[in-house]
């Protein structure tokens, strides 16, 4: 389980880096494109942090289904918020790109973060 805590914190430290270079160069539109990536890595830490600080208990259920539930709901809102980023960019193309990009890095990573959690159930 402490698997993708070390890869959660490095997912985010990188997305910020990002954020802030993007930003520096006056590319506003990037840096903010760039910020839905980091929902799924923050929301893993935010879930696994409550669940330490209740000792595991959530409601009687176990707690590698609550952060599976919650990564899921994470790959949900980074797509919500993708297709809502999306038209910062100008040409067709671009948004597509973007679109399609941001796409399958969520639900891969998604899957990394959800396979990784519940391989202990079975």
């Amino acid at each position: 389980m402490e698997l993708m805590l070390r890869e959660s914190i490095a997912i985010l430290v990188i997305g910020l880096l990002l954020v802030v270079v993007l930003a520096r160069a006056k590319y506003y539109n990037y840096a903010v494109g760039i910020t839905p990536i980091m929902v799924l890595p923050a929301l893993h830490l935010v879930i696994r942090g409550i669940l330490y600080l209740t000792k595991g208990v959530f409601f009687g259920v176990r707690p590698q289904v609550v952060i599976g539930f919650v990564d899921l709901l994470a790959v949900v809102t980074t797509g919500v918020l993708i297709m809502l980023f999306s038209p910062k960019f100008e040409t067709k193309t671009n948004r597509r790109l973007y679109q399609m990009m941001m796409s399958v890095y969520t639900v891969l990573m998604g899957w990394a973060y959800i396979y990784n959690t519940l391989q202990p159930l079975f």
